[in-house]
């Protein structure tokens, strides 16, 4: 089965609450990370989810729905 990544952060906590946003949506959602490029100055490893390819359309409407939500939590009053 292809897998494809709907999601990358650096933050462990997005990952796992994303996740499991995901798989209560009977999505199966697995972790990943990225390496750091050599020819780059970047050392960040990027954590990811990747989704089975038919459930990459309704994992970026759970994706994206979340985002707008903790966009209006994060913005200032």
């Amino acid at each position: 089965m292809t897998r494809v990544s709907v999601f990358e952060s650096d933050s462990p906590e997005e990952i796992k609450l994303l996740k499991a946003k995901l798989e209560s949506a009977w999505i199966d959602a697995e972790t990943g990370a990225t390496t750091p490029d050599l020819l780059s100055n970047d050392e960040d490893i990027l954590l990811t989810l990747a989704v089975n390819l038919q459930d990459e359309q309704q994992a970026f409407k759970i994706i994206d729905t979340w985002l707008q939500e903790n966009d209006k939590h994060d913005k200032p009053q």
